[in-house]
């Protein structure tokens, strides 16, 4: 492999790795805005990190004692926030 193929490679992983992480930067308003690196990978590439998503919020909700993803998390903190969701008692996921 070239050096130039590995740093292709490498760079490519970043892309990915940064499309995948559930970290969203916000606009100046407050909307999530998604990555940029997303536009940066080619359409085969895309749906590669696409599926690596669903597997990495898969895995957060299955580590999760509530069995949320982190997106779903977020989710309940901002509806809590805007009192669309009654509070935490604390007691959320005993049986």
């Amino acid at each position: 492999m070239t050096r130039g193929r590995r740093e292709d490679d490498r760079e490519r992983a970043r892309l990915i790795e940064r499309v995948v992480s559930a970290w969203r930067d916000r606009a100046p308003d407050g909307r999530i805005v998604p990555p940029a690196e997303f536009l940066d990978l080619p359409a085969g590439e895309r749906e590669l990190a696409y599926r690596e998503q669903l597997v990495a919020r898969a895995l957060e909700a299955a580590w999760d004692p509530r069995g949320l993803s982190t997106t779903g998390r977020l989710v309940v903190t901002i509806a809590r926030r805007l009192g669309q969701l009654a509070p935490r008692t604390g007691h959320e996921g005993e049986h």
